[in-house]
């Protein structure tokens, strides 16, 4: 390494702060050291040679006062000036005198300068023991030559204590550079190129470890650095963590997060709103919520949200409408929290949002289940007391069929008679579609092969002007379903398209098998997972406005005039597809037309048992005693007389607490056959399970014209309560469908037991 180089090095150090101050205050002290120092030595060496010029002056008095003296006594001149020249060799005399008493005068060398000392000696000469005063002795001693001497003492001083210094301070300045600041300069490249990368290395110093066990200055600032990195990478490490978790969370849920800036415009939106509208995050950046709105939201409404704004208060469950991509809008709620910096300063807000959409159309659902139920809880009510008068109605008639067998008037009347009662049955049947909550009297059903059996039953049902068009899928799967549901379906469907094209048009059936999955289902909440047969019944009538769409489900909704529409069909048709399992959907534009789409679950092809019996011939009777419980007396009658023509043993009781205690008095009972609504505490299922403790073994039949779903009546022995609503005799029944229920429960058939 050259001088320049080292030059270099040192010049570049020394520019640094802390070199230059610790480097400047040392020679600045120094020089100050210094100068006291000199200042010191150079008093102190002129009042030496002061000191030396005082003891020379005084020797004289005792080296040249004699003889000088003697001299003068012996009135010797040339002797007298030898001496006082002997006198001026000494340093820094430059002039000697001696002045007689008598006046005589002797001098030698000249007086040069005023700044001189003097001393004066007298002349004393003794002569027999008599001192003689003969003159005086006058002596100068230049000072200037103290003066040069002093000055240079000074100036060595001060080259010496300087170079001193200058020594001292750069000796300093290079150990503490080799100490101290070369590892400064290490921690400051390190801290300005700190990386808080997890795999990056940490601070170490180019310096011998300390064998004492004891850090010093420079090892606990190093160590200070390396444990704010540490804690700096784990609070970053955390803060990764956190704002990863948040983004996963932003990005996987199904809410949103928003944030607006002090203005009200979006600053941010995470990916759940833009899953839901399907417009892009550009669309809503720098946007006020009232601009990314749907036109539908009520200006009140705004205003005061706005308040709420303009005051920084939290809100809560702001509803409102946004606009999708594809025409359509979801319903938004949001909560939002004011933001404020440090200073108080307001920054913004920032919240949540949820499409509320799923949630509408759940409780729309809800409220229309509700409805359905309340008009099926009246309907069945009244057709369950119709049910019984046209069980009296028929079982009369059948007894009267069977005792005028011979009269073929009467059996016409009669004909005539029982076919008005099935009418009458089949309303009150569809009546109790809605109050039935599950499917009854279902089997596996081809849609295909159905459909083409009612065509004929279609054309009859349309006029000429509408053209029927069938798009019916190949290979499609069966569904479980009642069919006289299905039939009803379908006709209602046909029946409303007839009535929405009165100009004619054309009507198109269509099947096929779909498979609806989770990403289905999330768009359409009424849905679920699975296999489905869809039905769907189109045409290119006059359509529905919105509002007709979001009423006609309603029980008795109906946009016909007065006498030609109940309002019941397409609510029985949203009750058949409800109790198959399957859910229904209407769209309709004005002008242009109406589908209606059914997605019925594919059926069990394990599960259809045919439990056909023979229709003709002698009906399967016996001997077995039954014990029939109704409060109608009416129905007792026909009960009885069926079965005794069928050669039972028949017993009756007109409520449970009758029943229970003839079960207690007659172990002879093999069937209870009871009706489920009945006055008192116990209904027809509580009987089953009460005779069933006095008598194990004992059978039971219920029938109803109305009940309620089977699952209401479920306990922790519902398996009970499962097999007699499996297996209702519904009312009213002929004697044909009494006797092959009764037998196939004594038989075992269907087993059901109580027990």
């Amino acid at each position: 390494m050259n001088i320049k180089t080292i030059y270099d090095v040192v010049l570049r150090s020394f520019s640094g702060s802390v070199a230059r101050r610790l480097t400047s205050t040392i020679v600045v002290l120094g020089v100050i050291a210094t100068l006291i120092t000199t200042a010191v030595q150079t008093i102190h060496n002129y009042q030496t040679e002061i000191t030396k010029i005082t003891d020379r002056l005084e020797s004289v008095r005792n080296t040249h006062g004699p003889s000088l003296a003697s001299s003068v006594w012996s009135f010797s001149a040339r002797q007298i000036e030898l001496e006082l020249k002997g006198l001026l060799n000494t340093p820094d005399f430059e002039h000697a005198e001696i002045r007689t008493r008598s006046g005589d005068v002797w001098a030698v060398g000249e007086k040069t300068s005023t700044d001189v000392l003097v001393n004066e000696f007298p002349l004393i000469f003794s002569k027999d023991g008599e001192d003689h005063h003969l003159g005086t002795l006058y002596v100068s001693a230049d000072k200037q030559g103290i003066y040069e001497r002093v000055k240079l003492q000074t100036l060595e001083a001060l080259v010496f204590y300087g170079s001193l210094v200058f020594f001292l301070a750069g000796s300093l300045f290079l150990v503490f550079r080799q100490l101290v600041t070369r590892h400064l300069n290490t921690m400051a490249r390190y801290t300005s190129s700190i990386s808080l990368d997890a795999q990056s290395q940490p601070l170490v110093l180019d310096r011998a470890e300390k064998t004492n066990g004891t850090d010093d200055e420079l090892q606990q600032v190093s160590s200070a650095i390396n444990s704010m990195r540490t804690q700096l990478q784990n609070s970053i490490s955390d803060l990764q963590k956190s704002e990863a978790r948040f983004r996963d969370f932003a990005q996987s849920s199904s809410d949103w997060f928003w944030e607006i800036d002090e203005n009200y415009r979006n600053t941010y939106v995470s990916p759940g709103l833009t899953e839901s509208t399907g417009f892009d995050e550009s669309y809503y950046l720098g946007k006020t919520r009232i601009q990314v709105a749907a036109e539908n939201t009520k200006s009140e409404k705004w205003r005061a949200h706005l308040r709420d704004l303009d005051s920084h208060r939290p809100f809560r469950d702001f509803n409102f409408d946004i606009p999708t991509r594809d025409g359509g809008h979801i319903s938004a709620s949001v909560n939002g929290t004011p933001v404020f910096d440090h200073d108080g300063i307001f920054r913004g807000y920032r919240g949540t949002g949820k499409d509320n959409s799923e949630l509408q159309s759940l409780e729309q659902q809800f409220r229309r289940s509700q409805k359905m139920e309340a008009v099926g809880q009246l309907t069945g009510g009244i057709a369950h007391d119709f049910n019984n008068i046209l069980g009296i109605v028929m079982g009369n008639l059948q007894i009267l069929q069977r005792m005028t067998v011979k009269d073929d008037k009467a059996q016409a009347r009669i004909d005539v008679a029982l076919k008005g009662v099935m009418r009458g049955a089949d309303l009150t049947r569809k009546l109790l579609g809605f109050s039935r909550m599950e499917a009854h009297g279902t089997k596996l059903t081809s849609v295909n092969q159905f459909i083409e059996n009612l065509e004929e039953l279609l054309s009859k049902s349309l006029t000429v002007a509408i053209k029927v068009e069938h798009h019916l899928s190949e290979n499609l799967w069966q569904v479980e379903v009642d069919p006289g549901d299905l039939q009803d379906t379908v006709l209602n469907l046909a029946l409303n398209a007839r009535d929405a094209m009165p100009d004619g048009g054309r009507l198109v059936i269509e099947t096929s098998n779909k498979v609806l999955d989770e990403e289905y289902v999330r768009l359409k909440p009424q849905c679920r997972v699975g296999e489905f047969v869809m039905l769907s019944v189109s045409d290119n009538g006059h359509g529905m406005s919105p509002e007709v769409r979001e009423r006609v489900l309603e029980p008795f909704f109906s946009t016909k005039e007065e006498g030609k529409g109940t309002g019941l069909g397409l609510s029985m048709v949203y009750g058949f597809v409800q109790r198959s399992g399957g859910h229904m959907n209407i769209y309709s534009e004005p002008g242009k037309g109406t589908t209606v789409t059914l997605y019925l679950p594919r059926g069990n092809t394990e599960s259809n048992r045919d439990n056909k019996h023979a229709s003709e011939g002698a009906l399967p009777g016996g001997k077995e005693t039954i014990l029939v419980v109704d409060d109608e007396e009416g129905l007792v009658e026909i009960a009885v007389s069926h079965l005794q023509d069928l050669g039972y043993r028949t017993i009756s009781a007109q409520n449970g607490d009758q029943a229970l205690k003839i079960i207690q008095d007659n172990q002879d009972i093999d069937l209870l056959f009871s009706d489920i609504i009945m006055p008192g505490e116990l209904d027809g299922y509580q009987l089953a399970i009460a005779a069933q403790k006095i008598r194990p073994s004992l059978k039971a039949l219920l029938t109803s014209g109305f009940t309620k779903k089977k699952e209401d009546y479920f306990s922790p022995d519902g398996s009970q309560y499962a097999k007699l609503a499996a297996n209702l005799l519904n009312k009213p029944y002929n004697q044909s469908e009494l006797a092959i229920a009764v037998r196939n429960i004594l038989d075992g058939k269907d087993d059901i037991s109580v027990n």
